[in-house]
């Protein structure tokens, strides 16, 4: 995991947000949705980029800059 990502992964308890965005903590939301908006609203504010896993915990959803690293290739 880079330092500048922040991945919505699934938990037991639902959807959470890793690592924790310091206005965020520990937060578990009930469906990936809303995760990855909480997330995207981190990731403007803290300069992040998001990453989102699937409910196997695979990626399904690459931050923009590798996917035009990967496109530039």
């Amino acid at each position: 995991m880079k330092n500048n990502e922040l991945h919505v992964v699934p938990t037991a308890e639902g959807w959470q947000i890793t690592p924790p965005p310091e206005h965020n903590e520990d937060e578990t939301f009930d469906t990936r949705t809303e995760a990855v908006m909480a997330a995207l609203q981190a990731a403007e504010i803290e300069n992040m980029e998001v990453v989102v896993h699937g409910d196997d915990g695979t990626i399904v959803e690459m931050p923009m800059s590798t996917r035009r690293n990967c496109e530039a290739a």
